[in-house]
Parts: C-alpha cells; structure tokens; sequence
C-alpha cells in the first residue's frame, strides 16, 4: 500500500506506469482509479487501463498552479480558481503528469486565465472547451456591517411571563377574543 502512494503521488493519473504482471510481459498502463477506506485513507483497491502506444487517449491533465497573482496583494481582490485540471487527447508516451499555471498575468481586477491561453506541450490536443476560464480575479465580498445602535435593538431579548398592567391586558386578549366565535 505505502509503495502504490508513493506511486500515485509521483505519477498522477497521466504518467504512464510499467505493469509488472507475474508471468506476463510489463504492460504500460495509467492508474484510472483507486478506491480508499473512508476511515483510514489506506488503499483497498485500484483500476489501472491497459493503454496501445500506437493509439491517442483520452485522459484528464491535472493543473498546478504556481506564483502569486499580483492583483490580490491590494485585499480586495480574490483569486477564483474555476478548473483544476484539463481533458485532452494525446498518445500514451506524450502525456505529462501536470500543467503548470502562471498566475503572474493575473494583474487587476477581472483579469482571466482562459484554456485557450494554455501552451500545451507537443502532442497534446485540448478537449476542454478553450473559452471555459481556469483562474480569474474577482472583487472580495464584503458584507454592510449594521450601526451598533440598529444591531442592539435587534438583538434585545423578550421578556416572558413578566406581567405589567399593560402586558396583562395583551396576555388575556386573545383567550376573550375566542370565547364568542365558532
């Protein structure tokens, strides 16, 4: 199980593995899933997709995001990552185990990251709509805090079963109002 993690974490789901199957020839596969134990988190089972290298795939690239986007630095602007990662098509031996994003062009508000945008290296093809956007800058949200006045008389308490002369006659009027009507 510790060496399968190993595994995953350095090859991902787009870098090709050499199968050692007992008995047969090495296969060159991807990992297509692994099944964890929601307690533990450990390993209990894991698909792999035997791939031709004479035929292109269709596979997800995850997306690596690197730098900082200079237009947050002034606090009122947050980055939106919208993708974290990429269908393409390719041949086996032409995938990469991630993209690597530059958030550095990401300068002032509004300023987008489009698919579009994205150098590919050689031979893969995008599959992901170009114009879906990857990263944008958006305004932070800010909520209107209320005056403190307004707030404090919004949040007074109500006082039940204290019992004035006028607190009285509110307490029994409904009782009267319902004894005549059926």
């Amino acid at each position: 199980s510790n060496d399968f993690m190993r595994l995953h974490r350095v090859a991902g789901e787009s870098t090709l593995i050499d199968l050692d199957v007992q008995g047969a020839a090495p296969l060159k596969v991807l990992i297509q899933d692994v099944a964890r134990n929601p307690m533990t988190g450990t390993v209990t089972h894991v698909d792999f997709r035997a791939v031709s290298m004479a035929e292109k795939i269709t596979t997800r690239i995850p997306l690596r995001f690197v730098g900082v986007a200079p237009a947050t630095a002034t606090g009122t602007c947050v980055l939106v990552k919208h993708l974290d990662h990429l269908d393409v098509e390719a041949l086996p031996d032409a995938l990469v185990h991630e993209i690597t994003i530059d958030l550095a062009s990401l300068i002032a508000m509004d300023s987008t990251i489009h698919v579009r945008d994205i150098v590919m290296p050689a031979g893969i093809t995008i599959r992901t709509r170009l114009d879906d956007v990857v990263a944008a800058i958006t305004e932070l949200a800010v909520e209107e805090e209320q005056p403190v006045a307004a707030a404090a008389t919004a949040a007074e308490p109500v006082v039940v079963g204290k019992k004035g002369k006028d607190e009285a006659a509110v307490a029994t009027a409904p009782a009267e109002e319902g004894k005549g009507k059926k």
